[in-house]
C-alpha cells in the first residue's frame, strides 16, 4: 500500500496535469487558426524524412498554403498501402515515430480501418481526454466523490506480421493509466477484455451494482441504454450473485476473468436485500435509485445520438448529459 503522502503527490500531480491541459486548450481557443496553423507545422516538421513526408516535400512546407499546394485530400485508401507498411514493421513511413499499436476503427462505413497510435498521437488523445474530464468535474465536482463507470473494449485483438498489436483505443488508454487513476474507475480493465457481449454487459452491471457509481462514460449511449435493459433482463440473478458473492449467474467464469474480478466479488447480503426491496417497490430496478449519487452522464450528443436522449431520461430523470465531443480516430 502506497503511504498517504505519496498516495496525495500522485493524486495532486493528475489534477495539475489535467487543470494544466484544460488551461492550454482555453488558449489555443482565443485564436484556433494561429493554434491550428502551429500543430500542422510541428506535424509536418517532426514527420519531414518519413517516406510520405519526403514524397510530398514536407521540408519546404512553412504555411498552410504550402501544405495544401504539396498534400492532396487523402482516403484511407490512399494512405492503407503506407500504413500496412507499417503494420509489416518498416519504419519512418508515415510517422517518424514506431507505432505502438493500431487503433481499429467500428467498420461504420465499411471496412475496419487500422489507425497507427504513436506517443505523439497517444499524448494529443491523453491532452483532449484529460481536458475534457477537468472541465466535466470542475461543473459537477460531485461526479469526484466516487467512481466512473467507464465502457471500454479489448486493445489487443490480434498483432501485425510485425507483431504490434491492433484493438480498441479505450481499453489500452485505461490499461496504461496509473493504478491509482484506474482505482476511481468502476471496472477492472479485464472486462473490456470480454469479447462475449451478453456476459460483458453482465460483469459490468454486476461490478457496479457493489460500486459507488458518481458517473456513467460510454461514447456511445446506446450502451448505457443496453446496461439498463440489461438490468431488468437479469435483475434476480444479479441480486443472487451480490448476496452470494459470486458471478456466476450466466454460468461459470473463464478462470483469466474469474481471477481478475474475484477481489471485487464479497458477500453483500445487505446490498442484496436493498436491491431486492427497490426491485419489489418499483418492479424495477432504476438505476438513479441503485445508485442515488448519479451526478453525471458522459456520452456522444451529436449526429444521430439525440434519438436516444428521450430513452435515457426516462432511466435518469434529472442526471444531466455532459457530450464527450467529437474525438475521430
Amino acid at each position: 500500500m502506497q503511504p498517504k503522502r505519496a498516495t496525495t503527490a500522485v493524486v495532486a500531480t493528475q489534477l495539475w496535469r489535467w487543470f494544466s491541459d484544460a488551461k492550454r486548450f482555453e488558449e489555443a481557443t482565443r485564436d484556433a487558426s494561429d493554434a491550428q496553423r502551429k500543430k500542422l507545422l510541428s506535424i509536418v516538421s517532426r514527420n519531414r524524412d518519413t517516406v510520405y513526408g519526403r514524397e510530398h516535400g514536407f521540408g519546404s512546407i512553412q504555411s498552410v498554403a504550402d501544405y495544401q499546394r504539396n498534400v492532396p485530400i487523402n482516403s484511407y485508401e490512399s494512405l492503407g498501402p503506407y500504413v500496412d507498411r507499417m503494420a509489416d514493421g518498416e519504419p519512418g513511413i508515415l510517422t517518424a515515430e514506431a507505432p505502438m499499436m493500431f487503433a481499429m476503427t467500428s467498420g461504420t462505413t465499411g471496412k475496419a480501418k487500422m489507425l497507427p497510435v504513436t506517443p505523439a498521437s497517444l499524448a494529443e488523445y491523453n491532452h483532449a481526454v484529460q481536458t475534457h474530464t477537468w472541465r466535466a468535474l470542475e461543473d459537477h465536482p460531485e461526479a469526484g466523490a466516487g467512481q466512473f463507470l467507464v465502457t471500454t473494449s479489448k486493445d489487443e485483438e490480434g498483432r501485425t506480421p510485425a507483431g504490434i498489436p491492433f484493438g480498441a483505443m479505450s481499453g489500452y488508454v485505461v490499461k496504461r493509466q496509473p493504478a491509482l487513476i484506474r482505482s476511481r474507475f468502476t471496472l477492472p480493465y479485464e472486462v473490456g477484455l470480454i469479447t462475449n457481449v451478453e456476459l460483458k454487459y453482465y460483469m459490468t452491471l454486476r461490478v457496479a451494482l457493489t460500486s459507488h457509481v458518481t458517473a456513467f462514460s460510454s461514447l456511445n449511449p446506446t450502451t448505457i441504454l443496453l446496461l439498463c435493459q440489461k438490468l431488468q433482463e437479469h435483475s434476480e440473478k444479479l441480486i443472487r450473485d451480490v448476496r452470494d458473492g459470486t458471478a456466476t449467474g450466466l454460468g461459470p467464469l473463464p478462470d483469466w476473468l474469474e481471477k481478475a474480478v474475484k477481489p471485487r466479488l464479497t458477500p453483500n447480503p445487505r446490498r442484496a436485500d436493498e436491491l431486492a426491496s427497490l426491485l419489489r417497490n418499483s418492479g424495477e430496478l432504476r438505476p438513479t435509485e441503485i445508485w442515488p449519487d448519479l451526478a453525471i452522464l458522459l456520452c456522444w450528443k451529436g449526429g444521430t445520438m439525440p434519438l436516444y436522449f428521450r430513452q435515457l431520461q426516462r432511466w435518469f430523470p434529472g442526471i444531466p448529459i455532459r457530450d464527450r465531443g467529437y474525438m475521430a480516430s
